[in-house]
């Protein structure tokens, strides 16, 4: 997956188990994506985590927000979640932040094997 010129490349991954991961396109209208991203999360709030490969953004409020959002155990199971607390809502995985600050696009073998990981 490379970037587009309408946006980057990214993995939703929703917390409802019988929601597929998709493939999706954040558009970038001048607001690093912003504005899709939390549409695609479904959230007001968005914390950015970086890890090595990618990048996550969650719904920073999910625990919090009348109800709460619900788990998202494929990403506990992918961040090897053992503290109780769970991840909540739909999450988005990115590409890396570029060294000039931005987004990244997710590369396809990375795609690739969070999909594997994430299915199991």
């Amino acid at each position: 997956m490379t970037a587009t010129t309408a946006g980057y490349r990214a993995l939703l991954v929703p917390a409802a188990l019988d929601q597929p991961i998709r493939d999706i396109v954040i558009a970038d209208n001048g607001d690093d994506g912003l504005a899709d991203l939390r549409r695609h999360i479904n959230c007001n709030y968005i914390e950015h985590v970086t890890g090595p490969r990618c990048s996550l953004w969650v719904d920073e409020e999910g625990a919090i927000s009348a109800p709460p959002r619900p788990s998202n155990p494929r990403i506990d199971r992918l961040l090897h979640r053992t503290d109780g607390w769970s991840i909540r809502g739909n999450v988005v995985i990115t590409g890396r932040t570029t060294a000039d600050g931005e987004t990244g696009s997710l590369p396809a073998e990375d795609a690739a094997r969070l999909m594997q990981e994430l299915a199991r």
